[in-house]
């Protein structure tokens, strides 16, 4: 499955008064503006569109079907619903943001993507650039951008009017990596594991209202996301023993736990946020941690809930 993160910087042309819930705003406003992008008919309605199976758009964004229209399809071929299926991307926003950006504030943010998407920059960065015409805020206070560059790995993939394009977009296989790693996690013991949850991490089970994560909590949630986003943009979940590792992940303990119970803000849905410390027999499971530290993990994962940082034995903070 391959993952590319896109690092996108902006300068805002006015001032903008930004809201709490920014990710969940960036991404309605660039929904507007990709579609104006990539849509190259009158209909509003995408599940009869002739062309929603080659269309970026509803891949981003898709759509409830109108009564009586068929389902919009997404690639699935094993029966499963399309609800299950995670969306194909990530938008990162910083952890703080300043509620007023004056003019000519520089701001960034993250796309990561996942499958096939990634060789759609063209229409996505055109999207972006369209999004910044749009602007980011709420009513007159909403300011408009440019883009001033797009990054990956460091390496300019799409840079401002008379520079050079220094790189480009390489997205590495998550699916490979966590195999290789998997096969060799035998000669990497570790006995304790540190797990930071950055943003609030929203657990399916119903386990989110408590500040605590058992560890097979936490690695049920982790083969869940490996599962569905291997499955939806990797050709099949991978060939790991999960039935195994859930009857072992209750062998490791909590060492020390400072979490607490992030309540929502805007749209924002409330989650555990924090840090938890594991100890016990741990190598078989940092593979997994790890893929998930790429694509984040638990609900709302789309607008950048569930980010984590994982540190190992002797690692630093």
């Amino acid at each position: 499955m391959l993952c590319g993160r896109l690092r996108c910087e902006i300068v805002f042309v006015e001032e903008a008064r930004l809201p709490p819930d920014l990710a969940y705003h960036l991404r309605t406003v660039f929904g507007r503006a990709l579609r104006r992008v990539v849509c190259c008919t009158p209909r509003e309605d995408c599940p009869n569109c002739l062309l929603v199976r080659r269309c970026l758009y509803p891949q981003f964004f898709p759509p409830r079907p109108v009564p009586g229209s068929r389902p919009v399809p997404r690639g699935r071929r094993d029966g499963t619903p399309p609800d299950s299926q995670p969306l194909p991307y990530v938008i990162e926003t910083p952890a703080t943001v300043p509620a007023l950006l004056p003019r000519e504030s520089p701001f960034s943010f993250h796309l990561v993507l996942f499958g096939r998407v990634n060789d759609s920059l063209p229409p996505l960065i055109r999207g972006l650039e369209q999004t910044g015409h749009l602007g980011l805020g709420r009513g007159k206070e909403r300011g408009r951008f440019v883009l001033s560059a797009v990054r990956s790995k460091e390496e300019v993939v799409y840079p401002l009017p008379g520079e050079e394009k220094t790189g480009d977009h390489r997205p590495v296989n998550l699916k490979k990596e966590l195999m290789t790693a998997v096969r060799s996690s035998l000669i990497m013991p570790s006995e304790t594991v540190t797990v930071r949850l950055l943003t609030p991490l929203v657990l399916g089970g119903g386990e989110t209202r408590q500040p605590r994560l058992p560890f097979p909590v936490l690695i049920r949630e982790a083969a869940h996301r490996i599962a569905s986003l291997c499955r939806a943009y990797g050709m099949g979940k991978p060939p790991l023993d999960y039935r195994g590792l859930m009857i072992r992940a209750r062998q490791v303990a909590v060492a020390s736990s400072r979490l607490e119970f992030d309540g929502p803000s805007g749209r924002q849905q409330a989650g555990l946020v924090g840090e938890v410390t594991y100890r016990g027999e741990l190598a078989e499971f940092l593979p997994l941690l790890r893929f998930c530290v790429e694509t984040h993990l638990g609900r709302n994962t789309v607008v950048g809930m569930g980010r984590i940082a994982v540190v190992t034995d002797g690692e630093g903070p």
